[in-house]
């Protein structure tokens, strides 16, 4: 057997975890000023993580298929428990509304990754909401899946377009990551000043 090679389930979600971690340490050092290179640089050593990245997600594509009986995992309950920890981890007040989609059918995605997903996307929204701001959650049943949108809104729209810039490099890895796991991810900037992170995920149904 390739020694390189995932050799079960919690090998590959540790790896994928490994390779997020990177390609955040990477993206922090650039938003941070830390990272000296040219911006072709930059664009190499990121297509070059997320194309290993796409590779180990390959391999979870592949066992996850060979899963017959998998359950996926309920989107509303893991989508609370990181709201929960994202807001009590928080050093500033927020407001949070939530409106939870009745009877999602589960998702095709692990649940230590979807944890990890969704923390990393509730960070993103809660730091750019900021202190006083507000985190709007929205889940919703889907023909093929389910989706999740969070809206962060800041008390005041940010005057200059650094900090949206941040946030959407940031979530170039995200973009990536959801869709090896066969879902789709976006954010949009809207004309207030509010940032949409949407999250369509896949449902375990599919893999049978």
């Amino acid at each position: 057997m390739d020694p390189s090679k995932p050799r079960d389930l919690e090998d590959i979600e540790l790896r994928i975890l490994d390779s997020l971690t990177e390609i955040d340490r990477s993206v922090e050092s650039v938003v941070d000023g830390t990272y000296v290179a040219s911006p072709a640089e930059l664009s190499l050593d990121l297509d070059l993580r997320t194309d290993q990245l796409s590779e180990i997600l390959g391999c979870l594509s592949e066992e996850l298929d060979s899963l017959a009986d998998a359950a996926g995992c309920a989107l509303n309950q893991i989508a609370e428990t990181v709201l929960n920890e994202t807001v009590a981890a928080l050093k500033h007040p927020v407001v949070v509304s939530t409106s939870w989609g009745a009877s999602l059918q589960p998702v095709s995605v692990t649940m230590k990754l979807l944890h990890a997903t969704l923390s990393r996307i509730f960070a993103l929204a809660a730091s750019y909401a900021g202190p006083g701001g507000e985190l709007s959650l929205r889940t919703l049943g889907l023909a093929d899946g389910a989706g999740i949108g969070v809206k962060a809104s800041p008390v005041t729209k940010p005057v200059e377009s650094d900090q949206s810039d941040a946030v959407l490099l940031r979530c170039r890895s995200l973009e990536q990551f959801v869709h090896e796991l066969g879902g789709r991810f976006e954010v949009e900037l809207d004309e207030d000043g509010a940032l949409h992170f949407r999250t369509l995920l896949v449902g375990a149904k599919k893999l049978s």
